[in-house]
């Protein structure tokens, strides 16, 4: 509020009327050094203070001020020694056992499969600040504990980062939206409001395979900034973006057509043809026409539509629509360049490609 006090010293204030009733209070900013970290608002029910009642509440201000201090030197210690830890467990070469043993010092659950998230501070909507503060961190933790979630959230460049049991991530969404939380952000301590982008990286069994499900954590979190999306946003939800938002390695290709097409790849290399993908690719050179697909292919028309349902039971939707089809046309693509550029699948495209080794 514009009518709270900047400087030290008891002041009168009046809040908005509101029900047609006015209320006078006395409020005193918490000063850490000469910016406000905070304010006490004092309502004394229409007496005045006298001038023992103000240096009393002027020396409360000041114990606020050091239990302040003291909590954001705490978070700073925390930060330089998790952060170390952190560094460590994100590093693509951590081995096995020593990746397992941080997850656990940090305070984790042993067994995953995890999730990575990724919580970015973003000031005034515009660039990303050090505003990774205490009670940012406090208010976020308590209302993860509301809904289930582990309540330990670590400093992490530009906000926090915490591991959650892949299948309580979508319990995110809700928290995201908690009121006390969206209260918090609206009057951070640093001159809010505080916008809080979230990313959540994909699903990862193995400790040693954390520093993927944060590089695919950054992904989420970069679309949600960039796309201006309130909500977590979680990594297998990004479709191309994902791909606009890598650094185009064919690490990154290969796990973009695994996660499209992987199941039609699965289903013909247990029949030994390639039949699935090669219905797809003869749907798209048609440009979706049932009849066309079926005389290229040398089909009854019945039976290209029986291909499509299994299609679309296989790929999670109608192929022929949307983000759907241009994820499927996109994926088909690149698994040409992998084969070397042949216009119809190889005998060994029905294979699913290969996977990243495990540590």
């Amino acid at each position: 509020s514009r009518s709270l006090p900047v400087a030290g010293g008891v002041q009168q204030i009046t809040l908005p009327e509101r029900k047609g009733i006015s209320r006078e209070l006395s409020a005193v900013a918490i000063l850490l050094g000469a910016r406000p970290a905070g304010f006490m608002l004092i309502a004394h029910e229409g007496l005045a203070l006298d001038p023992i009642d103000r240096k009393a509440i002027e020396q409360a201000a000041a114990v606020f001020a050091i239990e302040i201090l003291k909590e954001r030197s705490a978070f700073e210690a925390e930060r330089r020694v998790t952060g170390d830890l952190l560094a460590d467990l994100f590093q693509e070469d951590c081995p096995a056992a020593a990746a397992l043993s941080i997850v656990q010092r940090l305070g984790f659950a042993v067994h995953g499969p995890w999730r990575v998230v990724r919580f970015a501070l973003i000031s005034d909507g515009i660039g990303e600040g050090a505003l990774s503060n205490a009670q940012l961190r406090r208010a976020l933790s308590d209302v993860m504990a509301r809904h289930d979630l582990p309540r330990i959230l670590l400093p992490w460049r530009d906000g926090f980062v915490t591991i959650v049991p892949a299948e309580r991530a979508r319990a995110l969404q809700t928290a995201a939206s908690d009121r006390a939380l969206q209260a918090a952000l609206r009057h951070a301590e640093d001159g809010g409001p505080v916008l809080l982008r979230v990313g959540m990286g994909r699903a990862e069994g193995a400790a040693a395979d954390l520093p993927r499900s944060l590089k695919t954590a950054e992904q989420a979190l970069r679309a949600a900034h960039r796309l201006r999306i309130a909500r977590p946003v979680m990594f297998e939800e990004l479709g191309v973006f994902r791909l606009l938002l890598s650094p185009n390695e064919p690490l990154d290709h290969r796990e973009f057509v695994l996660q499209v097409l992987g199941a039609v790849y699965a289903v013909d290399a247990k029949s030994r043809r390639a039949v699935l993908v090669t219905t797809l690719e003869a749907l798209i050179r048609h440009d979706y026409n049932l009849a066309d697909t079926a005389r290229n292919l040398g089909l009854h028309l019945n039976t290209v539509k029986y291909r499509i349902r299994n299609l679309t039971e296989l790929l999670g939707g109608d192929p022929t629509r949307g983000e759907r089809r241009l994820e499927i046309e996109l994926a088909l693509k690149i698994a040409q360049l992998q084969r070397g550029g042949q216009g119809e699948p190889s005998s060994t495209a029905a294979r699913p490609l290969p996977r990243r080794a495990n540590r």
